[in-house]
């Protein structure tokens, strides 16, 4: 018997204040992108364009397609879990997520993704929130536990580019991520078992309130981790993805004419793939300046020039955004009239 859900209101800015966050970001994003682009000048980074290899770009898309496709398999195991639906409906809801993510504040894709749950699902809105939440750990899991081994197997390479640039050592990096990997895994593993604590009681009355929510969120995410069968299928499809990402990544290198010893292009594509995902935070990657920076800071610690590293900013932008598109586009169009309220969904109290 699946816990009546409590009215409540998730804390979500408001659609105004969203707003503003959303033009003080583009307005950031063009000026950064403006200075970078005269820092590096503009002629040279048109001519590395021309210059680009159009088939090794295909094949980034090609790849950054399926990767995004795996994530929306992996978002409906996540919901499975708990609240068994069918595919396709929870595949178009993740593409739509997907979209609104690239171009929204403060990740407003996933608010997106919560409403369409609740609204074409009849998800309760916590077991929505600990589906997508579930499907981001597990993501952030996998690269982490990677981006380890990326690090301990290139560690003599890393110390030598470290050495010459003064950046933070091999051992801070590691030592950071296992800490992290370490605490993450603990916290799942407890949330797993205090899962039944977490239930509702049954035949007492609901209870409203921001308190409640989080609580039946646990429940929900507890619940879904301790399906051991469903968490390690969602935990394989995340290292096939993050894979696939660094594929990714991998072939827009040859792209843009860069071209690095044979140890190095892992440690590369990594790198900018960490560093990208912690500026898409501040600033949504269809904004462009996120990936720029990123570029140009971490090719930068591998002799890349800043208008080679803009013009593989560039191709990335357009190898992570065009299948975003593609496939997020009519599944968006579908719902347009919907928007206010699908986002109002994501707030509202369910029955």
């Amino acid at each position: 018997m699946e816990p009546i859900e409590p009215n409540h209101e998730a804390v979500q800015p408001a659609p105004r204040n969203r707003g503003r966050i959303a033009l003080a970001q583009l307005a950031g994003s063009v000026v950064i992108v403006g200075l970078l682009l005269h820092d590096a000048e503009p002629r040279r980074v048109a001519h590395n364009l021309a210059d680009a290899h159009l088939g090794w770009l295909g094949i980034a898309i090609l790849i950054k397609s399926l990767s995004l496709t795996l994530h929306e398999i992996r978002l409906w195991v996540a919901v499975c879990a708990t609240h068994p639906r069918p595919l396709m409906p929870i595949l178009s809801i993740g593409y739509t997520s997907g979209l609104a993510n690239s171009f929204l504040p403060i990740r407003g894709g996933d608010i997106v993704a919560v409403g369409l749950l609740k609204a074409e699902q009849n998800l309760p809105v916590s077991a929505s929130v600990a589906a997508v939440g579930l499907t981001a750990f597990l993501e952030a899991l996998a690269f982490a536990v990677f981006l380890l081994v990326v690090l301990a197997t290139g560690a003599t390479q890393w110390t030598s580019i470290t050495e010459s640039e003064g950046v933070f050592s091999i051992g801070e990096a590691m030592g950071g991520l296992t800490l992290g990997c370490l605490l993450a895994i603990a916290a799942a593993v407890a949330l797993a078992i205090l899962a039944r604590r977490l239930r509702q009681p049954e035949g007492e009355p609901p209870r409203a309130g921001p308190v409640e929510l989080i609580r039946q969120t646990l429940f929900h995410t507890g619940s879904s981790l301790s399906s051991w069968g469903k968490t390690a299928l969602n935990l394989g499809l995340a290292i096939v993805q993050m894979m696939l990402l660094v594929g990714c990544f991998w072939a827009l290198l040859p792209a843009a004419n860069i071209e690095l010893e044979p140890n190095l292009p892992l440690l590369a594509t990594s790198g900018v793939i960490a560093f990208s995902a912690a500026t898409s935070i501040v600033l949504p990657p269809a904004y462009g300046a996120g990936p720029t920076a990123s570029a140009i800071a971490v090719l930068g610690l591998f002799g890349v020039a800043p208008d080679t590293a803009i013009a593989f900013s560039a191709l990335t932008w357009l190898a992570n955004n065009s299948p975003v598109l593609a496939l997020g586009l009519y599944p968006m169009l579908r719902r347009i009239g919907r928007l206010g309220a699908l986002f109002e969904a994501g707030q509202a109290s369910s029955p």
